[in-house]
């Protein structure tokens, strides 16, 4: 999100007016990279855009999970670390 725009308004760009979070249909994969937990999935349309969001802390895993589930059609888990 840029320091320039509102983050509110950075908010319902992702979220929507009402909150809630656009379904992607597509498959999510929830990785681990050492204490943080990553979600990543490619675009839909077949150009090869890879999209990914980082979550640290103590709660890590159960947000990207959440975020996975709600944001995507479907999610895995990938066992590389």
């Amino acid at each position: 999100m840029s320091k320039l725009r509102n983050p509110s308004e950075d908010a319902k760009a992702m979220l929507g007016p009402v909150g809630e979070l656009r379904r992607v249909a597509a498959l999510a994969t929830i990785s681990r990279a050492g204490h943080t937990w990553l979600v990543g999935t490619t675009d839909t349309s077949g150009n090869g855009r890879f999209y990914g969001i980082a979550f640290m802390g103590p709660d890590a895993r159960a947000r990207a999970v959440e975020y996975a589930e709600e944001k995507y059609s479907g999610v895995r888990f990938s066992e590389v670390d």
